[in-house]
């Protein structure tokens, strides 16, 4: 695969921005958005299932950037 230009470049890191922000949006939302206490599941969900959405998008963009 040859070099990608910048305008290539910005768009996946803009698309791996967007991948990262949804889930931790619908995250925030779903902990904040009940008045409920979090069972241990849901703890897990709203916490541990960002992190990988985080390390998944700066894989992504360290990738486009190569």
């Amino acid at each position: 695969m040859g070099k990608l230009s910048v305008g290539q470049k910005v768009l996946r890191s803009a698309i791996a921005v967007i991948f990262v922000l949804l889930p931790l949006m619908a995250c925030t939302w779903v902990a904040t958005g009940s008045g409920q206490r979090l069972e241990k599941t849901e703890i897990a969900v709203v916490f541990i299932l960002p992190i990988a959405f985080v390390v998944t998008g700066l894989n992504l963009i360290r990738r486009a950037w190569k």
